[in-house]
């Protein structure tokens, strides 16, 4: 489910852990015109468990083992979600 490709779409989410194990959710407006109905639907039922887990994973990590920041961001493109993790030094 996590793909490595550049963000084309509108971003929806994103899900930052510092090595402080602090989190920060962000949530961003997306026109109604360019987010519909269904993909608000999927983002309760399908997104949410998936940032879920994902910071579940991060916040279980040993303190050596977290190097920066982590982040996980969300993109609508059109059909389907798409994650997107990036690591900050």
């Amino acid at each position: 489910m996590l793909e490595a490709t550049e963000v084309v779409g509108p971003v929806v989410a994103s899900l930052s852990v510092s090595r402080e194990k602090t989190a920060i959710l962000q949530l961003y407006p997306v026109r109604r015109h360019d987010y519909p109905d269904d993909a608000a639907i999927r983002f309760k039922t399908e997104v949410l468990g998936y940032l879920k887990g994902w910071l579940d994973r991060q916040l279980s990590k040993r303190e050596t083992a977290v190097l920066g920041y982590e982040q996980l961001i969300v993109e609508w493109i059109g059909a389907s979600h798409r994650y997107h993790e990036v690591r900050f030094l």
